[in-house]
């Protein structure tokens, strides 16, 4: 795999009622291309925790990626990565 080097992470929380739907927060960060990337941060009904990347809607209602990394090994490890800072950053709790 290659090495993806994801930084600059920073962590804007989400209001309060946003949070109780889910919405956790919003992440910024840089991606090894150096572009930066805006996502969100939510918790799946289960209790995981999930990053989700940009996307937009069409006019008939399609969703269109506006970011999305080239491979699954890339994604796993970029969001390897991000939970690792946010885990630094005390927004995540400690996990394997």
């Amino acid at each position: 795999m290659s090495t993806t080097a994801i930084s600059d992470v920073s962590f804007h929380r989400a209001p309060l009622q946003e949070i109780r739907e889910g919405l956790l927060g919003f992440i910024l960060f840089r991606d090894s291309a150096g572009c930066r990337v805006h996502c969100v941060l939510r918790r799946t009904h289960d209790g995981q925790f999930e990053i989700r990347y940009p996307e937009r809607k069409t006019g008939a209602g399609r969703r269109v990626r506006l970011y999305w990394p080239e491979s699954a090994a890339l994604r796993e490890e970029q969001q390897r990565q991000i939970f690792a800072a946010l885990v630094d950053l005390g927004v995540l709790p400690w996990r394997d």
